[in-house]
This record gives structure tokens, sequence and C-alpha cells, in this order.
């Protein structure tokens, strides 16, 4: 299976009067801008998940809508508490195999440190972080049906944006 992580976009500043519940902080204006340039290169890329799940947190909701509705072939979306930045990755990976079990490829989208510790679990069995995803990365793994995998790739959101721009000729 390719299972595509991608981490929610800009999101508004943690503000506890603004918004006393963290999980309704939306994206800002600079957050959906980016993260809709970020989804042309998803394309240039030929992303195409079965199913994009995502975290029930506003920004993160938000986040997948503006993928679905961007991406060449729009998939299904589906919620799931198990992406929820204080749920356990392995509970995660239960889920997938429970309600997954003949996709080819799924997108999830949700928060730091819950992402990078999901990765770290499926390439090592253990959730040390090995790395750390900025607001709007996006990394590819291939996964086998014992639910370890291998990084195919990881890109940051500056990177996902150039892969959409038209080669532009150098310089004179």
């Amino acid at each position: 299976m390719n299972l595509y992580i991608l981490r929610h976009g800009i999101a508004a500043d943690r503000d506890s009067r603004k918004y006393p519940d963290d999980g309704d902080r939306p994206l800002t204006r600079k957050g959906i801008d980016k993260m809709t340039r970020q989804v042309a290169g998803m394309n240039a890329l030929a992303i195409s998940p079965d199913v994009i799940i995502t975290s029930p947190l506003v920004r993160a909701a938000q986040t997948a809508e503006i993928v679905r509705r961007g991406l060449t072939a729009p998939p299904q979306t589906a919620t799931s508490d198990a992406l929820v930045p204080w749920s356990h990755p392995s509970r995660l990976l239960q889920e997938l195999t429970a309600n997954y079990p003949s996709a080819s490829s799924i997108m999830l989208v949700g928060h730091e440190p819950h992402l990078s510790c999901l990765v770290s679990l499926i390439l090592t069995g253990d959730i040390l972080a090995l790395i750390k995803l900025k607001k709007g990365a996006l990394c590819h793994l291939k996964i086998s049906p014992s639910r370890r995998g291998r990084l195919l790739w990881a890109l940051t959101p500056n990177q996902l944006t150039k892969l959409a721009q038209p080669n532009r000729p150098p310089p004179p």
C-alpha cells in the first residue's frame, strides 16, 4: 500500500481566549493559499489516494478538504479519532488494517508529533520520532501487509509547490 502522510497547513496561533478548544483552530488565509498551491505539486506527482483520512480537528479537516477538491481525481474522505495528536499511532495502524484492507493508496492528514511517531513506528517498530514534519509537509511510505514499510520520499511544503511550477529557462 502507498501511504501518504500530510501534516495540516498553517493554522491560527494557539489562543485559549479565541479558541478555548484547540481543536477549533482553523487554517489561516496563508495556510489555505499555500496548501492550495501544494495540491498542484501533488497532482504533478500523480498522487491519487483511494481515500483521505483526516483528524477531526478543524485545521486538519480543512487541509483534507483542500486536497480532496484540488486533486485530479477527488477521493472519498473519512475522519478518524486515531489521527488526533494524543492518540497512539498503533491505534491508527490497527484501524487501517480493519477498515481499509484492500486500499492501494491512502492519505492521512493530521498533526505533530503524532505523524512523526507514526512514520517511525512504520519504519522501525518504535515511536521514537526520526523526522519532524513541517506544516504542510508530505511523505510517501510503501507499506507491506505486516504494516512495516519504507520511506520513498519526504517533501517540504516549498518543494511540493515547486513541483507544480513549469520549468522556466535559466536567466541569461
